[in-house]
């Protein structure tokens, strides 16, 4: 639908029809009408983003707005905990659609408030809006009363999914499990090499606390990037000057840098299992060692 271009596939009486007062509107109105009469002459889908169906069917052009609030038979809304908020434009156009026949698919549904869950709810049964605002909003109360209420809100939660239970179905994902694995975490332990752990051990604490993550961050991945954060006078004392200048040769040595060993080793394996490795890190000056060493080592 939002694409401003007719695909061919119209409906011909549609596009005859409109054909003739095509100089009367744009171009972009033009399309959008051949387009919703095509889908309203013949059992069809129509895909719209939310933007286009809440500027459409909230706008002054009468028919637009009549066709998508009165003629669909079936309401399918992806990503639908997107009109949660009961002050947004698009929340109020979907609850003047007249279709009964909904379908609200969502991996996230319970965003940040037992509100936004009811006005989630409550566009998927319409019919439930009362009993589905009236328990939430007792368990909004009872979740704000702390634990003198908290038998009574687990009480009302069982109540609640016992409401629901005939028209909200979750799926846990076991059907995938054959064919995406999922996320697998594995915590791994790293010893650090006599020069990084020494170096750790010396950064002064009492500095910036931003300053003080970004740099035991960055020195945890690899030494040498020590000297790129600011140092302390303490440090410079308890360190030495010695040590800061022995740093900048290791820059390219990637086993004085536990973490930056094992990403190393990690790509080593992942290539002969062909697999690929994404590389999430914080702060740019890391990343920037990082390319180096991968170019170093793999060229």
């Amino acid at each position: 639908m939002s694409n401003q271009e007719l695909s061919g596939l119209e409906n011909p009486s549609a596009v005859s029809l409109l054909k003739g007062n095509k100089q009367h509107r744009s171009k972009k109105d033009y399309v959008h009408m051949v387009k919703l009469y095509s889908w309203r002459n013949k059992k069809n889908i129509l895909g719209i983003s939310y933007s286009l169906y809440e500027k459409l069917a909230s706008g002054e052009t009468q028919k637009f707005r009549k066709m998508l609030l009165d003629f669909p038979e079936l309401l399918v809304l992806d990503e639908g905990h997107t009109p949660r908020n009961h002050n947004s434009c698009i929340w109020k156009v979907l609850t003047e659609v007249k279709t009964e026949k909904r379908i609200i698919l969502s991996g996230t549904p319970f965003q940040n408030n037992f509100k936004e869950l009811s006005n989630v709810l409550c566009l998927t049964r319409p019919a439930y809006k009362d009993k589905i605002s009236s328990r939430l909003h007792d368990l909004t109360r009872l979740s704000q009363e702390g634990k003198n209420g908290r038998l009574d809100e687990e009480i009302g939660i069982a109540e609640l999914k016992d409401m629901i239970a005939p028209f909200v179905h979750v799926h846990k994902g076991n059907i995938l499990r054959e064919s995406l694995p999922g996320l697998r975490d594995c915590v791994v332990v790293l010893n650090a090499p006599f020069q990084q752990e020494k170096i750790l051990t010396k950064i002064d604490h009492s500095q910036n606390t931003f300053e003080l993550e970004h740099k035991l961050a960055a020195v945890s991945v690899h030494p040498s990037l020590y000297l790129r954060r600011k140092q302390t006078d303490r440090e410079r004392l308890t360190i030495g000057a010695v040590v800061l200048k022995s740093l900048e040769s290791l820059t390219l040595d990637s086993k004085e840098g536990a973490k930056m060993r094992f990403l190393i080793d990690f790509i080593r394996f992942s290539e002969t299992v062909k697999e690929k490795v994404l590389v999430f890190r914080q702060y740019i000056d890391t990343l920037e060692l990082i390319r180096d060493q991968l170019s170093a080592v793999f060229g």
